[in-house]
C-alpha cells in the first residue's frame, strides 16, 4: 500500500505537531527503514538511520510546498550512504590495526636492501 501524507499532516509536521509528527512516523518509518536497510544490510542500523532522519528533518524543516515523503526519503537515503561510508571506514582502520607493523614482518632488515 502506498504512502500518503495529507497537506493537513504535512502543515502539522512543519508545525511540530506532536499527533502529527507520531502519525508521519508511524506512516514512513516501514518505507524509510527499508530504504536504510536496502543500502546498509543490517537493521539495526537502518532503524538508528530511520531516527537519525526524523530528527535531521525536524531540525532543518524542508519546504511547506515539497513533498514530505521526497524529503524523507532523500534524509535517509543520505544518511544511509554516510552510514555506510563512515562503517566502511571504520572496517578498514580495524583492519589496519590488525595488520602487522613493518617491524613484525621484518621489513627492510636484510642485509643488502637500502
Amino acid at each position: 500500500m502506498p504512502v500518503k501524507i495529507s497537506k493537513k499532516l504535512s502543515q502539522g509536521f512543519y508545525a511540530r505537531e506532536e499527533a502529527a509528527i507520531k502519525e508521519v512516523y508511524e506512516l514512513t518509518f516501514p518505507l524509510l527503514k527499508f530504504t536504510a536497510f536496502e543500502i546498509l544490510g543490517n537493521e539495526e542500523d537502518a532503524e538508528d538511520v530511520v531516527e537519525e532522519t526524523f530528527l535531521a528533518a525536524l531540525e532543518k524543516q524542508g519546504e511547506e510546498g515539497d513533498s514530505l515523503l521526497g524529503y524523507l526519503l532523500i534524509i535517509c537515503r543520505n544518511k544511509a550512504l554516510d552510514e555506510k561510508k563512515r562503517k566502511g571506514r571504520v572496517e578498514l582502520l580495524e583492519t589496519l590495526d590488525e595488520s602487522p607493523s613493518p617491524e613484525a614482518m621484518n621489513l627492510g632488515n636484510e642485509e643488502g636492501v637500502l
